[in-house]
């Protein structure tokens, strides 16, 4: 009498069933996608290689040519100037070129006033494209007037942005009611065609952004255009912003040149 025997799991049989085949094919896709943590850190591990193999590049780089690290400068404060730091734009040549393109095109004569966006998380580059745009000989040709005012995180004061104008303007704002400030700043602006650019604008509230358009709108010359950037979208929203350029992320390589660029003025 022969002993029982179990069925053998890799039978032909079992082999060729779909349901089988389906479950082992389930089971191997799964061992090789990025949830799988041997995977993982496989692939981690060569990201981490890769860059350290960058790293350790322009170390060399920097030992040939005896650069040295700058120091950064004091971050004191978030405020901005239309001052470019880097002698050239990374990685945003074409959105600088689009935004400058719509800038001048002459079917925003037809418009008193437009409003740009320029949206993007914190460090992907609005201030800088928008500095690039600001400092453009063909943008300085077009308009009259060219304005910056950084608005930061504080709360978007209307007054404070109308002294900010005109002290941009004139180098006085030393008048202090609101209806002398209003007055200055249509004398300021009168029929000219004027840039001004809001940087790092937070808020959505509406009925002060209106009170401002309506303060900027009145005494602007045809052509007008308010560039503002912001990481949050729905602040473009709210100023009915339109284009809006939404900032993508910098290429490996685009990064890696800016780091040069920022680390060692390379």
């Amino acid at each position: 009498m022969g002993l029982a025997t179990s069925p053998d799991p890799t039978s032909k049989t079992q082999m060729t069933d779909p349901t089988r085949q389906l479950h082992i094919f389930h089971v191997i896709k799964g061992f090789f996608t990025h949830e799988n943590p041997f995977i993982f850190r496989y692939k981690m591990s060569n990201k981490l290689t890769k860059a350290l193999n960058k790293i350790g590049k322009l170390v060399n780089e920097m030992n040939t040519f005896n650069l040295t690290p700058r120091d950064p400068p004091p971050t004191i404060d978030r405020e901005t100037q239309s001052f470019v730091m880097e002698s050239k734009v990374i990685g945003r040549e074409r959105e600088k070129e689009q935004i400058v393109s719509e800038l001048l095109n002459p079917r925003r004569e037809r418009d008193n006033i437009s409003v740009f966006s320029i949206v993007g998380i914190g460090g992907a580059g609005k201030t800088t494209l928008a500095q690039y745009v600001f400092n453009d000989e063909r943008v300085k040709e077009h308009f009259q007037l060219s304005l910056w005012v950084c608005v930061s995180i504080d709360e978007f004061n209307v007054i404070e942005i109308i002294k900010s104008i005109i002290e941009r303007a004139s180098g006085d704002a030393s008048k202090n009611s609101k209806e002398m400030l209003q007055h200055e700043l249509r004398k300021i602006l009168d029929k000219k065609r004027y840039l001004l650019v809001l940087d790092d604008v937070w808020s959505k509230e509406r009925e002060k952004w209106n009170e401002l358009r309506m303060l900027l709108c009145s005494p602007a010359g045809a052509g007008s255009v308010i560039i503002v950037t912001t990481r949050d979208q729905g602040v473009a929203s709210t100023m009915e912003a339109f284009p809006n350029h939404n900032l993508e992320k910098l290429t490996d390589e685009d990064s890696y040149e800016l780091f040069k660029n920022r680390a060692f003025g390379a």
